[in-house]
C-alpha cells in the first residue's frame, strides 16, 4: 500500500494543473471576450463614461489585472481621455468568495494613472457627470459584495485646469504617488506625495481622513515649492495677486469639520529670499509719479487659524486669527520715505482687527523706526498707525515732496524726532489722513546769501496737509532767534513765517506753485525803520524775477544784515537813516541780462565821521547794459555829484566816471575830518573824470581841476620878528589863500604839472607826483618853485635895508625839493649858481652900499 502523503501530493500537483490550464483557457478564451465585454459595458453604464479596457487577465497568485484602461472626456471639456491607467492589479481572497459570496481585495494597485480635472468658465468640472444624482430608491444588493481596504496609486500624473476663478490656472503634479485606506466602519484614510512637474525641488504631502461615523473630514498639507508657482495655485480674489515674486514657500495646513464644511483651519506659512511686486488696488500719486505696486523683500512667517468658509454674513478678515512674523522685510517704493528697510516683529491677527508688536524698521539712511498701530475690523476698517524715528534732516527731503532744490540750497542737517501717525477708512476706498509731531533739537540750515542759522531747535506739526512750526529757535551770527510759522499744501505750498532777531521783526507769506514763487508779503521792522519787499520768482530753467522793494531804517543795521559786508563797513563807521526802493527784474542765474533801479535817499549819513547830507544815489540798469550810477550830495556847505558806468560782468568790474564838488568849505571839511591843521578856510572845487576797476587801485586813471578861492591855505613864517625891525610887516609870514592847477592819476600815482598856490606876498608853483597805493608809505617826488612878487614891500613903509631886499626879492631864485614817503618827507633847498645869478646881473655892490649908507 502506498503511502498517504505521497497520494496527496499527487492530488494536489493534478489539482495545480487543472487550475493552471483552467486560468490559461480563461486568459485565452473566457476572459478577453466574455468578460472583459461585460466589464467594459458594465462601468461605461455606470460612469456614463466609454471606458475601454486593452487587456484583462486573471492569475492564480497575481489576482486580476487590467492593463490599458481608459475613461472618455465629457464632450464639453474636450476629447483627450478622461482618465488613463496602464496597470491595475489586485489578488483577491479565495476563502471569503467560497463562504460568505464577499469578493475581498486586500489591496489594489493602480500603476502610472493620468487623469485630468477642468473646470470651465461656468464653473463646472469635468468630473461631476460621473456621479449621477440618487433617485431616492434603494438600490437592489448585487449578488457579490466587493471590498477594497487599500488602494495604491503609484507614478501617477494629475492635470489641473481651472478657468472658473477669470484667471485661467494650469498645474501639473508628475509623479504622483497616493494611498487610500479604509477602516472599516470608522473611516477612510488617504496620503498623497506628488511634486509639481514645473518644480523639480517642490513637495507636495496631503494627508486626510474621513470619520463615517460622524461625517467629520480631516486634511493636512505640507508643501515647499517656489512661491510664485504656490500663490499662483490661489484662486483670484482670495488674497492680492502679484506681479513679480521671487523665493520659495513651505506651507503647512491643517483642516477639520464636516465634509461639508465649515472646516476649522490652521496654518503656517514660511519664506526663504521673498522678492514680490504687490499690485495696489488704488494707485497713489506721490511727486508727480504713480505708485501702482509696493515691492518687498525679505522673509515672513504666518501662523494663522479660523473658519473656512466663514460664517454667513462674515467678512473673511473677521474669520482668522493669528501673527505674521516679520524678518528683514524691505518695502518701497513708499509716499513718504521712498523705502523701509530690515523691518521685523509681529502682526497679531484677531476678530477685533490688527495690531503690531515690537515693529521695528530703519531708513535707507539707517535711522531707526518703530511701528506702532492697528486695524480695527468695522464697517470702514478704520485704521490708526503711529511711526516713530529719529533721523538726520538731511533726509526731510522724503517728508517734503517737490522741495528738494529747495533742500539741497539750505542744506539743513542735525537730529530730529517725528512721529507720524495715519488714520482713516481703508473701505471702500482708502481716505487715510497722515500727521506728523515731531521736534528738532541742535539743528543748523545754511541758507545762500545769508548764512547759517545754528543751534536750531522747535516743535513740528503736521495734518490736513499743514505743516506748522513752533517754538523755533536758535542763533544767526551768534545772536538768538525766535521763529514760528507754517506751510500749507505740500505740492503748491503756501509758506507763513514770522522771525524775531536782534532788532528785526519780520512776517511773510510766500506762495509756490508749479510755475513760480510768489512773495505776498515780506514786511518788518529793522529798530525804528521798516521794510517791504513783494514780487514773483519763475520757476523755469532759467528762473526770472520781477521784486519790488522798499526800506527805511539805520544804516549801520541794515549792514549787520549783510551776510559778509565789506570790513570797512563794519567798524561802526557808518551811520545814519537810509531810505531805499528798488526794483529787480530778469533772469537771476545771467546778471549780465538783469535789469534794476535803486533809489536811496538818506537826509544825513555819517561815513568815516564824515557827515553826508541830502544824499541821493540812483542805480540803474537795463538788461544787457552797463550799470549807471547819479549820485549827489551836500558835504561841507557844498555840493558833490557823481555820475559813471560799470560793467558789473567785467574783468575786475570796470567802470568810468566824473566827480564834481563844489564850493566846499575847508575849514568845515577840516574840522570833520580831524586835520592837524585846522585854520583852513576858503571854498574847494574839483572837477574829476577817469575810470578804472572795482578790484584795483592800479588800474584808477583820469585827469581833473581843483581850485580854491578866497581862504586860508597854509602860513609860511618868513622875517617872524624881523618884519617889525625893518619895517616889513607883509613879510612876516605869508598866508596862501588860493589854489588853483591841474593833475592826473595813472599807474598808482597822483601827478601835476602846473599847480599853484598864491598869495599876495609871493606865488608857489608845485611839480611833481606822489603814489597812494601804498598808503602813508608811498613814495613822494615834489619841486616847489616859489616867486615873490615885485610889491611885496610897499614904497612908504620900506628902510634902507627893506629897499635894498624889495630891490633883490625879483631876483631871489630856488626851489624847495621833497622827497621820501608822506610819512617820512625830506626836504632840501637848491638855489642856482653864482655865475648864474651874476650873468643875470642881480645887483652889484655900489647900488647896495649906496642903499644902505
Amino acid at each position: 500500500m502506498k503511502k498517504p502523503w505521497k497520494i496527496v501530493l499527487i492530488f494536489l500537483i493534478i489539482s495545480a494543473g487543472a487550475g493552471i490550464a483552467a486560468m490559461e483557457y480563461a486568459n485565452k478564451v473566457l476572459i478577453p471576450v466574455k468578460i472583459k465585454g461585460w466589464t467594459q459595458k458594465s462601468l461605461s453604464n455606470a460612469l456614463g463614461r466609454t471606458v475601454e479596457i486593452r487587456r484583462l487577465s486573471l492569475h492564480l497568485w497575481r489576482g486580476v489585472i487590467l492593463e490599458g484602461v481608459s475613461v472618455s472626456e465629457d464632450g464639453r471639456f474636450g476629447r483627450e481621455p478622461f482618465l488613463q491607467v496602464e496597470r491595475i492589479s489586485g489578488r483577491p481572497l479565495y476563502l471569503p468568495l467560497l463562504r460568505s459570496r464577499q469578493v475581498i481585495i486586500p489591496s489594489i494597485r493602480v500603476t502610472e494613472p493620468k487623469i485630468r480635472l477642468v473646470q470651465n468658465q461656468e464653473k463646472q468640472w469635468n468630473f461631476q457627470s460621473l456621479m449621477p444624482a440618487r433617485s431616492g430608491k434603494s438600490a437592489k444588493p448585487g449578488p457579490l459584495k466587493v471590498l477594497v481596504p487599500r488602494v495604491l496609486f503609484e507614478k501617477g500624473r494629475l492635470e489641473l485646469n481651472m478657468d472658473g476663478t477669470g484667471q485661467p490656472l494650469q498645474v501639473v503634479f508628475d509623479p504622483l504617488d497616493a494611498q487610500i485606506q479604509t477602516a472599516l466602519p470608522t473611516g477612510i484614510e488617504w496620503s498623497v506625495d506628488t511634486r509639481f512637474e514645473s518644480q523639480p525641488q517642490s513637495h507636495l504631502r496631503i494627508k486626510g481622513r474621513y470619520d463615517l461615523k460622524t461625517a467629520g473630514l480631516s486634511l493636512s498639507l505640507d508643501s515647499v515649492a517656489d512661491s510664485g508657482f504656490l500663490l499662483g495655485l490661489v484662486p483670484k480674489g482670495t488674497i492680492q495677486r502679484v506681479e513679480e515674486i521671487g523665493g520659495s514657500i513651505a506651507l503647512q495646513l491643517q483642516a477639520t469639520g464636516p465634509k461639508k464644511g465649515p472646516f476649522s483651519m490652521q496654518g503656517i506659512l514660511e519664506t526663504r529670499g521673498l522678492r514680490l511686486k504687490v499690485p495696489l488696488s488704488s494707485p497713489i500719486v506721490w511727486r508727480d509719479r504713480t505708485i501702482s505696486s509696493l515691492e518687498e523683500t525679505g522673509d515672513l512667517r504666518i501662523d494663522m487659524d479660523g473658519t473656512f468658509p466663514p460664517p454667513a454674513q462674515t467678512p473673511p478678515w473677521k474669520a482668522w486669527r493669528g501673527r505674521i512674523g516679520l524678518n528683514g522685510i524691505s518695502l518701497k517704493p513708499l509716499p513718504l520715505v521712498e523705502e523701509l528697510r530690515g523691518l521685523s516683529g509681529l502682526i497679531h491677527l484677531s476678530a477685533e482687527g490688527i495690531k503690531t508688536e515690537n515693529l521695528k524698521g530703519r531708513l535707507p539712511s539707517g535711522s531707526a523706526v518703530e511701528l506702532t498701530g492697528s486695524i480695527r475690523h468695522d464697517a470702514d476698517r478704520m485704521s490708526l498707525f503711529t511711526c516713530a524715528t529719529r533721523f538726520d534732516l538731511k533726509e526731510i527731503a522724503a517728508f517734503l515732496p517737490d522741495q528738494e532744490k529747495l533742500l539741497e540750497r539750505i542744506q539743513p542737517d542735525g537730529p530730529v524726532e517725528l512721529e507720524l501717525t495715519t488714520e482713516g477708512p481703508l473701505l471702500p476706498q482708502p481716505a487715510l489722513q497722515l500727521s506728523v509731531k515731531g521736534a528738532v533739537k541742535g539743528a543748523t540750515v545754511r541758507i545762500p546769501q545769508v548764512g547759517p542759522l545754528t543751534q536750531i531747535k522747535g516743535q513740528i506739526l503736521y495734518r490736513n496737509n499743514k505743516v506748522i512750526l513752533s517754538g523755533g529757535q536758535g542763533l544767526y551770527k551768534g545772536i538768538p532767534f525766535l521763529l514760528s510759522g507754517s506751510m500749507e499744501d505740500l505740492r503748491n505750498p503756501t509758506i507763513e513765517a514770522h522771525l524775531e532777531w536782534d532788532r528785526l521783526e519780520l512776517d511773510s507769506i510766500v506762495s509756490i506753485d508749479e510755475s513760480r514763487i510768489r512773495i505776498d508779503r515780506f514786511n518788518g521792522r529793522l529798530g525804528e525803520g521798516l521794510f517791504n519787499v513783494l514780487g514773483v520768482i519763475s520757476k523755469e530753467k532759467e528762473p526770472a524775477a520781477t521784486l519790488y522793494g522798499e526800506i527805511s531804517a539805520d544804516a549801520a543795521e541794515l549792514i549787520a544784515l549783510l551776510p559778509s559786508p565789506p570790513a570797512r563797513l563794519t567798524d561802526g563807521k557808518v551811520k545814519g537813516p537810509v531810505e531805499a526802493r528798488w526794483m529787480l527784474e530778469g533772469p537771476l542765474k545771467k546778471p549780465q541780462r538783469c535789469g534794476y533801479q535803486i533809489q536811496t535817499r538818506s537826509p544825513s549819513l555819517m561815513f568815516d565821521k564824515v557827515p553826508f547830507q541830502e544824499l541821493t544815489l540812483d542805480l540803474k540798469r537795463q538788461p544787457g547794459k552797463q550799470l549807471e550810477w547819479d549820485g549827489k550830495a551836500v558835504l561841507a556847505g557844498g555840493t558833490l555829484h557823481t555820475n559813471g558806468l560799470m560793467n558789473p560782468e567785467g574783468k575786475g568790474i570796470p567802470w568810468s566816471g566824473r566827480l564834481e564838488a563844489h564850493k566846499v568849505q575847508l575849514d568845515t571839511l577840516a574840522d570833520l575830518l580831524e586835520w592837524k591843521e585846522r585854520q583852513l578856510g576858503g571854498e574847494l572845487s574839483v572837477q574829476y573824470q577817469g575810470s578804472g576797476t572795482v578790484s584795483d587801485l592800479k588800474n584808477l586813471a583820469g585827469e581833473g581841476d581843483i581850485t580854491i578861492e578866497g581862504g586860508r591855505i597854509a602860513e609860511l613864517p618868513l622875517l617872524g620878528g624881523f618884519a617889525d625891525l625893518f619895517k616889513m610887516p607883509t613879510l612876516k609870514s605869508i598866508i596862501l589863500q588860493e589854489a588853483k592847477g591841474h593833475f592826473n592819476v595813472e599807474n598808482g600815482f597822483l601827478g601835476t604839472n602846473n599847480l599853484e598856490l598864491s598869495s599876495p606876498q609871493m606865488t608857489l608853483n608845485v611839480r611833481g607826483q606822489s603814489g597812494f597805493l601804498d598808503g602813508p608809505r608811498s613814495p613822494v617826488e615834489f619841486r616847489v618853485i616859489p616867486t615873490f612878487a615885485p610889491e611885496l614891500i610897499p614904497e612908504e613903509t620900506r628902510s634902507k635895508i627893506g629897499k635894498v631886499l624889495a630891490k633883490g626879492t625879483s631876483y631871489f631864485v630856488g626851489e624847495v625839493q621833497i622827497t621820501g614817503t608822506w610819512e617820512n618827507p625830506q626836504r632840501k633847498f637848491v638855489s642856482k649858481p653864482v655865475t648864474q645869478i651874476l650873468n643875470e646881473q642881480i645887483f652889484n655892490l655900489q647900488d647896495i652900499l649906496k642903499d644902505l649908507f
